[in-house]
Formats: structure tokens, C-alpha cells, sequence
């Protein structure tokens, strides 16, 4: 019972499990299918346009030019150049534009992308929008190397932003391939241009004005339709020529058309071609080889197309789709259809698709034209046909091999790409399923040029000649030119001589230095140096005349200095009366001589004139030397004068001539112990009378005394006053030489301030 129950419940386990796995799968299948629609919703509120952003890899380069003064081989456009250096798209003039057809989308649309290259740093234009936008994406219905003179159909912005811009038109040979300017002789926007516009091309129309720049390139969107050429030339098989200048195609006979001929001039293996391996599908090449040479419309003479019919058998052409048509497929009744069987008095073959125009004839067996010279060629828009005399037919064989990603098949092996080595070789021809890649040396750059874009794995060094510095005077060598850089050159300082000087003067490899012109010399100053080109202005302080030494005898002048000479030099009989001063000499007065009645108080000395007081009366007893009384220390002898007081050794006899003699006035002298009696007005005795008496002659010997003390202070007092007016006569000169020294003070700052 015990293992019956473990049983059951081990079977309601795997119910349950089994329940619950299924019910796993129902919500693993509805996650799944939300999923899916969650995506096929998110998918729808995708805009279409999206796909077509600037950095898909699907746009693929059909134009692009360089403006010639890039150098290099760059060129303008000549008119219907719709294809050149269709081989090279790197090329500074490239173009396939008579391809477009080819990529024309499900909508019946041709999406293009415009891109300026650089056009934002091209000075000479507008500039670009707030993006730094150089590029415009579009789609329009019409193709403009089609349509000559349609305008514009069908025009649908992408990404268009402040461009005045709506789609491209055909110029018709006036200024460029293609333009913007719709309906209008302008041709703004131009691609393919054809002449020069202020030494740009003018790219573009913003709503702020013109662009100009120097690089054009338009692209076009490849879609699922658009049909990509082959890599290898050699995959084409050349099944059908004819060259009817060596006759007609051979007629039909009892066994019919002659479909294997191989004879000069018409040559055929078509009958039985196998399918290119393409959905069973023909893919062929229709090459017109002459058709260049006299006339080359829209720049092309090969159509390559595919249909599923099979030419030689199939009346009616299905499966025909252009896949590189170019002007021979446009959307008119004549353009080309497809190869059928052609009618039995026309050709082999034509390619008239169901319509049986007999245009685009294989295989002609009659000659039609101008002396019977051609065949019915291939028509161009809705025109005529063209006569040619040459036509070939290819088929596309590619052909079955296993060979790796990086490797080609050389006709027995497999073999690896050679690989170019990054900044020694470079690939100058890409490698295909049949062919290896080619390798050539890069540029080195030397001579006068240098590396201005380094070589990559797929392009060449890009070479520029080395910038020349102009005239020294006007740019000088900033940076000297390297392997990978250009010389740098800068613009030279320019002094304003006005009021600068060149302190370094400009060379080929240094700047000019200019520097300020010192001011106009002050009014204290004089200029030694006048400012040049090359020099400064040199200002001097004006130096004065020494007042002592110097007498000035040129005043200063705006260029010149003060001339200064000796000042002349006193006499010895002469004294300095006034210095030099600014132009006056030094001034000389002659030394006097006292005059009568006075006496030389202070001698003359180098800068001072004699002093001479008046001379004073001096007491009996006294004499006068050198201005002063001083008492006689000897008594003279009168002689015969008379003496009118006696003489001892404290007093001086003075002595006078009887003329003078008082009368009425008698001294009385002591002369050894006896009293001596005179006159002053002559001698009363020859007899003195000697008076006795001890106190009389003491008496008038006070008396005498008396007179001395009083004479001694006469003599003090006209002493002093002697040397106070010798004083005064010194303060007088000094005074008049003051004043002299002033007044030349004065008048030389008056010139001075002058």
C-alpha cells in the first residue's frame, strides 16, 4: 500500500510537471509573439528616411571635383562629362553620374546626399548653420542627367535644414553639370562645375547668403535594386561582334539564322550560353566601341542589362531589367528593352525589347546611313537612333572557385592578397576575386615639398610644394619646414614711425621689434639725437654755466646745449665786484687809493675794495696810526718849532710853529723840579720863570693827567667811531654786490623761463 501511494504520487508529480512544461511553452510562444509585434510596431514608427542617414555604407560616390586651385590635376567639368576617371574615385575629377538610374528605388525615387567638403572653414562664404551642417539628403523622382530642361519631380528633404534647396536639375552646359537654382540662370548649388566663381564654387544657399568652397561630392543611396558592376573585367565574356565595315551579318539560309560565325569582322558564339548564375537570369554588356569617337552622347557607349529570355530563341523579352543604362535608359518608347531575335530584313538581333522599332540591331544585314556606311545603333532620350558601324555583346561568366576572404584565384590556385606596408607601400589597384592587389612605392616628398596628408594603406602620401616666405620686410620664417610640414610663415610687426622705432630690424627668420619713440625732450633737456627709422630720440639734461668759473655765451637750444666760455679774471689792481652769472662776465672794480683826510681802515682783498675812514684829531700826546690815536712813547725835539707842553716820559711834547703859537693861552710844565711857563701862540721869555711852589706844580700835574684820561677817551670814541663808519662803508659795498648778483640772478632766470 505504502509503495502504491508513493507511486500515485510520483504520477500526480508528473502531471502536474507536464501541465506545467506546457503551460512554459504557451507563455514562452506568447512572450515570443509579443515580441515580434512589439518589434514590428517599433519598426513602424521608424521613418522610411532613417535608413538614408549621412553615415550609412550604403551611399556610394557618383561625382566629386576639386576646385583647380588645389593644384594637382584638378580641373573643371567640359559640358556632357558625365562620365571621367569613372576607374578612380578618388580622383580630383570623377564622376558616373550616367548611372543614376541604376539607383532609383521601389518608390521610383533616386535618393542623393550633397556633401561640401570643408566648406565650414572656407572663408569667402557664410559659414554653415549652427551644426557645422556642410551636407543636404534628399530623394527626388526626376533624374537630372536624364531630364534636360524638366526641372526638378518628385523633390522629398531629408535633411535639408536652413538650405534654400529642392532638388537638382540639369544646367544645360551653362555653368555646371548639374545646379540647385531651379528654373533660374544662377547655379548655386553647383555639381560639376564648368567655370570659376571668385576662385571657389558656389556650393550651396543658406537662408544667411551664398557658401563657397572648394570640394563638391554627391552620392547615391544603393538599394536592393541597384545593380553593382562586376570586380573583373574578366568575367565578361565576349560572345557577339560585328564591325560592318567588313560587311554585313551573313544572311539566314535553309538552316536558318547565322547564329556561329567566325569570320573577320563579325564573330559569334552566342548559341547556347549558359545563365550568368544569377537566378537563372542573363546579365549582358552591349558595348557600341566606336560610338566615342564621332559621337559620345552623355559620355557613355556601353549599356549593361539582364533579362531571363534567351536572346536567340525567346521572341518575347521577360525578365529585363537596366542595370547600368545611363542615357540609353531613359523611360521612352526607344529606349532600350532588351535583346531579341531581330526581324528577318533588318538583323540578328535588336534590342527594342517587344516594341520592334529596330533600333539597337545585332547582327545587321543590310548597311543604312549616309553612302550606306552603318547599321541602326542605340537611341538617347526619346531621340533617333544613332547610325555606328561596331557593336559588342558580353556576357557575365564569373567565374566557381573556393577561395578565402584574402585570397584570389590566379586561373589554377588560390593565392593571398599582397599586402601594402603603412607608410612604404601603398594600394594603388584594389584586389578582386581574380586579381591581387597592387602595391606601389609612396611618395617620398623630397625636393621642395613635404607630407602634408601622410599615405595610408590605400592612398599616396599627398605632396605640397613648401610655402615661400615673402620679402623679409613683410613675413619672416616662424617655423622652418619639416618632412611632414610646411615652413610657417608670420606676418612682420609693422612699426608706425610716427611715434615707434625698429630696435631689431626685420630678417627672413626673425620678427621686427618696435619699441616707443622716447617723448620730446623737456624743457630742462635738449635732444642730441634725432629719432630714425632705426634709433631713438637721445635727450640730454641742460647743463648750466659754473657761476664761479664759466660765463654762458650761447643759450641752450632744442638740439643744443648751453656754450660756456672762462669768466674773466680780476686784476691785481683789481677786485671781484659780481660772480659770473648765466651771459654776464664777471665784473671788476679797480682798488681806490684813500683820498686826503683819510686813512686805509682795511685793505683791499680779492673780493672787496680798500676801506678808508676819515681821520680824527688826536689829544696832545698822541699820534694817529692806522686810524687809531695812540699815545707817543718818544719826545721829539721841536727844533725850531715851539713847544707848547713840556716832556717827560708818560707825556709827548707837541710841538707847533711860532706861527701858530697861541697868545693869549700859557701852559705851565714841570721840567726837572721846575714849573715852566709858555704861550701856545709864541714863546712869552726865552727865559722860563721858575714859580716856586710845591702845590701849584702838583696841581697842574693832575691837571695834565686829567687831560691825558680824557684825551685817552676822546681817542676811544673817535676810534669807535672810525670803525663804525668803516663798517658802514663795507655793508655799502656788500649791499651793491648783492644787488648786482641778484639783478644777473633775475635776469637769467627770466631767459630761462623765457
Amino acid at each position: 500500500q505504502h509503495n502504491k501511494r508513493q507511486i500515485s504520487k510520483l504520477n500526480t508529480i508528473g502531471h502536474y510537471h507536464t501541465r506545467i512544461k506546457s503551460i512554459a511553452v504557451i507563455v514562452a510562444n506568447m512572450l515570443r509573439t509579443f515580441s515580434v509585434l512589439l518589434l514590428v510596431a517599433t519598426l513602424s514608427t521608424i521613418s522610411a528616411d532613417s535608413i538614408h542617414s549621412r553615415e550609412s555604407s550604403s551611399w556610394q560616390l557618383v561625382l566629386r571635383q576639386e576646385h583647380p586651385s588645389l593644384g594637382g590635376t584638378s580641373e573643371f567639368f567640359e559640358p556632357e562629362e558625365y562620365r571621367v576617371n569613372a576607374d578612380n574615385p578618388k580622383a580630383s575629377r570623377y564622376a558616373i553620374v550616367d548611372a543614376l538610374e541604376n539607383y532609383r528605388a521601389s518608390d521610383d525615387k533616386i535618393y542623393f546626399k550633397l556633401e561640401f567638403p570643408g566648406a565650414c572653414s572656407v572663408a569667402g562664404g557664410v559659414g554653415c548653420n549652427d551644426e557645422n551642417r556642410s551636407y543636404i539628403i534628399w530623394s527626388q523622382q526626376s533624374n537630372p542627367y536624364l531630364e534636360i530642361g524638366y526641372g526638378v519631380r518628385g523633390f522629398t528633404g531629408i535633411e535639408v535644414a536652413d538650405f534654400n534647396f529642392n532638388g537638382l536639375e540639369n544646367n544645360r552646359g551653362r555653368s555646371s553639370l548639374f545646379d540647385g537654382s531651379l528654373n533660374h540662370p544662377n547655379w548655386w548649388f553647383s555639381v560639376g562645375a564648368m567655370v570659376d566663381f571668385n576662385n571657389h564654387i558656389p556650393i550651396a544657399l543658406r537662408s544667411g547668403g551664398g557658401m563657397l568652397g572648394k570640394e563638391v561630392e554627391l552620392w547615391a543611396y544603393a538599394n536592393k535594386e541597384t545593380y553593382i558592376p562586376p570586380q573583373d573585367d574578366n568575367e565578361w565574356q565576349l560572345v557577339f561582334e560585328h564591325d560592318i565595315t567588313k560587311g554585313v551579318w551573313p544572311a539566314a539560309d535553309t538552316n536558318g539564322a547565322k547564329w556561329d560565325v567566325n569570320q573577320d569582322g563579325a564573330k559569334s558564339t552566342i548559341k547556347g550560353i549558359t545563365s550568368s548564375h544569377v537566378d537563372n537570369k542573363y546579365i549582358f554588356k552591349l558595348v557600341y566601341p566606336d560610338l566615342c569617337d564621332t559621337n559620345c552622347p552623355l559620355g557613355r557607349d556601353y549599356i549593361i542589362f539582364e533579362q531571363t529570355s534567351d536572346p536567340t530563341k525567346d521572341e518575347t523579352v521577360t525578365g529585363f531589367r537596366m542595370l547600368d543604362g545611363g542615357q540609353f535608359g531613359g523611360r521612352n518608347q526607344n529606349s532600350f528593352a532588351g535583346l531579341r531575335p531581330g526581324e528577318d530584313d533588318v538583323g540578328l538581333m535588336d534590342g527594342s525589347g517587344n516594341s520592334h522599332v529596330n533600333t539597337f540591331v545585332l547582327g545587321a544585314y543590310k548597311k543604312i546611313g549616309t553612302d550606306g556606311c552603318c547599321f541602326g545603333g542605340p537611341t538617347v532620350n526619346n531621340g533617333p537612333h544613332i547610325d555606328v558601324q561596331k557593336v559588342q555583346l558580353f556576357v557575365w561568366s564569373p567565374l566557381v572557385f573556393d577561395c578565402k576572404d584574402e585570397e584570389y584565384y590566379d586561373g589554377t590556385n588560390c593565392q593571398p592578397y599582397t599586402k601594402c606596408v603603412l607608410g612604404k607601400t601603398y594600394e594603388t589597384k584594389a584586389p578582386s576575386r581574380l586579381a591581387d592587389r597592387e602595391c606601389s612605392n609612396v611618395n617620398p616628398c623630397t625636393g621642395n615639398s613635404f607630407i602634408a596628408i601622410p599615405a595610408t594603406l590605400t592612398e599616396d602620401n599627398v605632396c605640397e610644394l613648401i610655402s615661400e616666405c615673402m620679402d623679409a620686410e613683410l613675413e619672416y620664417e616662424l617655423a622652418p619646414p619639416t618632412a611632414t610640414t610646411d615652413r610657417e610663415c608670420h606676418p612682420q610687426p609693422l612699426c608706425n614711425y610716427d611715434y615707434e622705432y625698429e630696435i631689431v630690424p626685420a630678417t627672413a627668420t626673425s620678427a621686427r621689434t618696435c619699441l616707443e619713440t622716447t617723448k620730446p625732450c623737456d624743457l630742462d633737456e635738449y635732444e642730441t639725437k634725432t629719432p630714425t627709422r632705426f634709433s631713438d630720440r637721445v635727450c640730454e639734461v641742460i647743463q648750466n654755466c659754473d657761476m664761479e668759473t664759466q660765463v654762458e655765451t650761447q643759450d641752450a637750444t632744442a638740439t643744443q646745449g648751453k656754450m660756456c666760455a672762462p669768466a674773466a679774471k680780476c686784476q691785481s689792481d683789481e677786485y671781484l665786484f659780481a660772480p659770473a652769472i648765466g651771459s654776464e662776465d664777471t665784473k671788476c672794480n679797480k682798488v681806490q687809493d684813500c683820498p686826503k683826510g683819510t686813512y686805509q681802515l682795511k685793505p683791499a682783498t680779492a673780493n672787496s675794495d680798500t676801506i678808508c675812514a676819515p681821520e680824527i684829531p688826536c689829544a696832545i700826546g698822541y699820534s694817529l696810526k692806522s686810524g687809531i690815536c695812540e699815545r707817543d712813547s718818544v719826545c721829539p725835539s721841536c727844533g725850531t718849532d715851539v713847544a707848547t707842553d713840556g716832556c717827560d716820559n708818560s707825556v709827548s711834547r707837541e710841538c707847533v710853529s711860532p706861527s701858530e703859537t697861541p697868545a693869549t693861552e700859557v701852559s705851565v710844565t714841570e721840567d726837572n723840579g721846575k714849573l715852566v711857563l709858555g704861550s701856545q701862540k709864541g714863546v712869552v721869555s726865552d727865559m722860563p720863570v721858575v714859580v716856586q711852589g710845591i702845590d701849584l706844580v702838583k696841581a697842574l700835574a693832575g691837571m695834565q693827567r686829567e687831560n691825558a684820561q680824557l684825551a685817552e677817551m676822546v681817542n676811544a670814541l673817535s676810534k669807535s667811531n672810525s670803525e663804525m663808519a668803516a663798517q658802514l662803508q663795507e655793508l655799502k659795498l656788500k649791499t651793491e654786490q648783492n644787488e648786482e648778483k641778484q639783478n644777473r640772478i633775475s635776469k637769467l632766470n627770466r631767459v630761462r623761463s623765457g
